[in-house]
């Protein structure tokens, strides 16, 4: 039991790198949710070059892109030396191309153990760097207290930049995720916060832990709770998005009580929480 929490922590949530148990099951996952977002008939008229290209942007690591754009970095295709070397094998090539395509059927199971590592691998690489983005941005400007919330919401953002532009060609009327939130824009600025009170509290490793295991815990739930319960309303679980409407109710509120902005801005608004 020691072994095993020694590797979710030290081996996985808070090792100081980017390990391969981190590496692996993200690259698996980018390329899952991006051959998930076409129809199985629309997806085998994709060229080579699209998957490759669009899956690294769109669901891998077109957030950290914008991010290490925004800080004058250049961006881990290029400065990171394992990173291409790992998603292409892991990523383009077993979820495309696995005989018999075995690969994608696993992780269209639910519940199969591979599926439940790929989710959770996942929401610890999409955590862990949320994090990490955070120390970068604070070691790199200590004198700009908004920088490491910049850093944290161009990963959040950037990402879905990629996403609009990839399919706006197959949808012209495609909206960003920040005229539409769908639950990663709330999910991002609540987990944000939280690295940064309980940081400032119990240090670096409590937040990082306990944030990413937070985020592992509503992935999870979202995705195999509608199975196991056979309620689609389980897919929806995510007390984080939860948290944030109902801050941002309770601004719409004031907003309208005060008659701040135009004056029919509250109904719609309200309509929609």
């Amino acid at each position: 039991m020691n072994y095993i929490w020694a590797f979710i922590t030290d081996g996985f949530i808070t090792h100081p790198g980017y390990p391969l148990s981190i590496q692996i099951p993200h690259n698996i996952g980018a390329m899952w949710s991006f051959r998930k977002s076409y129809t199985d008939s629309d997806y085998t008229n994709v060229s080579f070059w699209h998957k490759w290209i669009a899956a690294y942007f769109c669901h891998g690591y077109g957030g950290t892109a914008v991010r290490d754009a925004l800080l004058g970095r250049p961006i881990s295709l290029i400065a990171h030396p394992e990173i291409m070397s790992n998603y292409v094998p892991w990523g383009l090539l077993l979820v495309n191309y696995s005989p018999n395509d075995f690969m994608w059927k696993m992780l269209q199971t639910p519940l199969h153990p591979v599926r439940l590592i790929t989710i959770a691998g996942d929401a610890c690489d999409s955590t862990t760097t949320l994090c990490s983005s955070y120390e970068l941005a604070l070691r790199l400007h200590p004198k700009a207290p908004q920088a490491p919330f910049v850093s944290a919401m161009a990963l959040v953002l950037g990402g879905s930049a990629f996403r609009w532009l990839e399919r706006r060609g197959r949808k012209p009327e495609q909206e960003t995720e920040w005229a539409s939130p769908s639950g990663g824009l709330q999910t991002g600025v609540v987990l944000t916060f939280m690295y940064h009170y309980l940081r400032g509290t119990y240090g670096i490793r409590f937040a990082r832990l306990w944030t990413v295991m937070l985020n592992i815990i509503i992935k999870l739930v979202a995705s195999e709770a509608p199975h196991i319960f056979g309620n689609p309303a389980w897919k929806k679980w995510n007390p984080a998005a939860w948290l944030y409407d109902r801050v941002y109710y309770a601004l719409t509120i004031v907003k309208t009580t005060f008659r701040l902005g135009p004056s029919n801005i509250g109904c719609s608004e309200l309509e929609k929480l």
